[in-house]
Formats: C-alpha cells, sequence, structure tokens
C-alpha cells in the first residue's frame, strides 16, 4: 500500500475513534466537490499528516473532507477515474455527512482539545460548515475576494492567488515543505488537477505562470508527459452527461451562496431546459436548498466552448425579476427571449468567464435588488 492510500486509511480509522483524540485538523474543500476541491483536500491533509508527524500518533489525526454526501460521489467521473488510477479505494474516504461537526466542536470545547479547521477551494464558509469559523487557520483559494468576508490577519492566515486550479497552490505549499513529501500518486492527482482546470495548461486559456511552474516540475520530478491526452481524457469523463437525470446534472458541479444556486452544467441552458423534466429539476433544487434563485451556467464543449446563462427565479414579483434581469444585463450579457415569464437565458461576451467570475456579479446583483423582494 502507498504512502497517500496508507494516509486515507488511517483517516479513516482516527474518525471511528474521534473521542479519543486530543487534537484534529480539519481540511475541507467547497460544497462542489469539483476534482479541485477534492484533490486540494487531500493533498493539503496529507500535507499535515506528514509535517505535523502524525504516522505515529495515536492522540492527533487530519480528516480531508470532501464536502458532499458519499451517495452522490458516483456522479463525478473524473474523481472516480483519477483515484482509482492512483489505487485509492473510496471506502477510505471522508464524505461531509460522516462528520457531525457540531458534536465534535462541543466535545473539544468541554474537554479543552484542540480542533484546527483549513478551507482550500473556497474562503467563505457555507450554511453547512459556518460552525467552524472559529476553528478556522488557514485558507488556501483561486477565487475572488468576497468582500464581506469575515477573516481577519491577526487569526487567519490567507493565501490567494489568481492561479488557475487551487491545486496549484497546494502543490507550491508541497514544494517549499520539502521535496521528500511528494510520491507519485499525490502527484499524479494534483499534476491531473491542474491540467484539467487550465484546459491542457494552456497560457492562452486559464493557465498562469505559476500554474506552469509547479506541473512543469511535477513532469521533470515524475516523467509525466501526457498533458493532451490527460486533458482531453479528463475533460470527457467531467462532460458524460448521459447517465444523469436533470436533477443529477444540477447537484453533480453545485455551488449556493446565500438564496443563490449555482448548478454548472456540460451543456447549454437553453437545452437544459428542453429536456423533459428540466425546469421540475430545477424547481426541486431551489426547494431541497432554499433558493430563491438558481442560476444554470452552461456550456457546451463541442460547439467552441459555447457558453451561456439560465436564470430561474422561484418567486412571482415581477418588479424583483424585472429590477434583477436589467441590473445583470448592465454587465454586457446578452438577454435571450423564453416562454417563461420566471426564466431568462443570457448569453456571454466573454467566452473565458467561468463562474467564479459570475458568482460575485449575481451576488452583487441579487443584493442590490434585495429591497424589491418585499415590495409588491
Amino acid at each position: 500500500m502507498g504512502e497517500l492510500q496508507n494516509f486515507l486509511k488511517e483517516c479513516r480509522l482516527a474518525l471511528n475513534r474521534w473521542k479519543t483524540l486530543q487534537e484534529i485538523h480539519i481540511v475541507i474543500g467547497n460544497e462542489s466537490c469539483d476534482l479541485d476541491s477534492m484533490v486540494s483536500s487531500l493533498a493539503y491533509g496529507f500535507l499535515l499528516f506528514k509535517t505535523l508527524n502524525m504516522e505515529y500518533s495515536k492522540d492527533k489525526a487530519v480528516f480531508p473532507v470532501l464536502n458532499v454526501p458519499r451517495s452522490q460521489f458516483h456522479l463525478r467521473l473524473e474523481h472516480c477515474y483519477l483515484l482509482n488510477k492512483v489505487g485509492i479505494k473510496l471506502e477510505t474516504l471522508i464524505f461531509r455527512p460522516e462528520l457531525n461537526f457540531e458534536e465534535i466542536i462541543e466535545h473539544f470545547s468541554l474537554s479543552n482539545k484542540s480542533i484546527k479547521t483549513y478551507l482550500v477551494d473556497h474562503h467563505v464558509t457555507v450554511d453547512n460548515e459556518d460552525i467552524l469559523n472559529e476553528t478556522v487557520c488557514k485558507i488556501f483559494d483561486h477565487r475572488p475576494v468576497v468582500e464581506n468576508h469575515c477573516w481577519t490577519k491577526e487569526n487567519v492566515q490567507m493565501r490567494i492567488n489568481h492561479v488557475g486550479s487551487c491545486s496549484t497552490i497546494i502543490g507550491d505549499e508541497i514544494f517549499t515543505k520539502g521535496e521528500d513529501i511528494w510520491n507519485k500518486d499525490l502527484a499524479y492527482l494534483i499534476y491531473s488537477t491542474i491540467v484539467l482546470d487550465t484546459k491542457g495548461l494552456k497560457m492562452q486559456n486559464k493557465a498562469t505562470a505559476l500554474d506552469v511552474e509547479v506541473a512543469s516540475k511535477l513532469e521533470i520530478k515524475f516523467n509525466f508527459c501526457e498533458r493532451n491526452s490527460l486533458y482531453g481524457k479528463l475533460m470527457n469523463l467531467h462532460c458524460e452527461i448521459s447517465h444523469l437525470s436533470p436533477y443529477e446534472m444540477l447537484i453533480k458541479d453545485l455551488k449556493c451562496t446565500g438564496a443563490v444556486a449555482f448548478p454548472r452544467i456540460c451543456i447549454l441552458a437553453r437545452n437544459f431546459m428542453s429536456l423533459h423534466g428540466g425546469l421540475d429539476a430545477l424547481y426541486d433544487l431551489c426547494l431541497e436548498r432554499k433558493s430563491i434563485i438558481a442560476v444554470i451556467i452552461g456550456s457546451d464543449q463541442n460547439s467552441h466552448e459555447k457558453k451561456d446563462i439560465g436564470v430561474l427565479f422561484k418567486t412571482n414579483n415581477v418588479g424583483y425579476i424585472q429590477e434583477f434581469v436589467q441590473k445583470f444585463k448592465q454587465f454586457g450579457l446578452q438577454e435571450s427571449p423564453t416562454q417563461l415569464s420566471n426564466f431568462f437565458i443570457f448569453n456571454f461576451k466573454d467566452k473565458k468567464m467561468t463562474r467564479k467570475e459570475i458568482v460575485p456579479i449575481i451576488m452583487k446583483v441579487y443584493t442590490d435588488c434585495k429591497h424589491q423582494m418585499f415590495t409588491n
């Protein structure tokens, strides 16, 4: 059994006896649990395991958390493919519902024990994890900084870099801590994620100098030489949706911010709405996530990466909807007509715009229009 696989096995065993531990380190990715979030969580957890000398400790443990239910993980084909490639068994992974944060924090507070949390691939906690806020000590992210985040330099170390992949940041951290921490399986997970997130490490797409630097170091150290073929394989798996229901398409890569849900899907939003059950799936998503708005970020990889945005309003407040749409159009998005009064399609002018750029725009418009929600 390799180092990475043994690490995950030890984490799983430690979870079963967490009440006996004196020190817990939780590494948690964002709620979409995309490949970058998963790998960042596993990789930084492994880095802590090595640098904090947990290999032979019975008193402390690290829990790398995948922020989705286990029952939804099979929808992510590229994740399953890579984990299988490096010999990681799914039963050794820790999923969000398997940790009761409230119980853990209460127990550790009463027992005067230590609990530390590390956020990777996000820097603002969501409802299912905000109880961890007081325990957050480090953050690693690559998306635009939210203006009203609650962290200060005095209590939380933040590393937020404008790079194509958060795994680049974690890889750079590992190189900084010591080359002897690397093993080939860990390197392959990080390398594969950077390749996918940067569309084959092409600078004209999403790759930055640091993405290329970290990936190139791994290529030299571990003789990786498959950028184009690896990107093609992973992207094909990511975009394979023939086995998914409309609802599964929505939750496969989903983020929620406040009362707004942001599913990212591999077909255009207008085409999703033409699917049998597409509209019902959107309403079901809003109901489950208690969302007022669902924003579908759609893309068609087979058509020169055409993109669009579909916005569903779960309200009949005409004034609110009209103000929201007008403000949203001010950001250079072109509206296309639909047959529904509460669903709108917007076309991209900038084809390189991603969800991490769209979310702040939507949330600003949502905040600006909030006063209309309670106006008849």
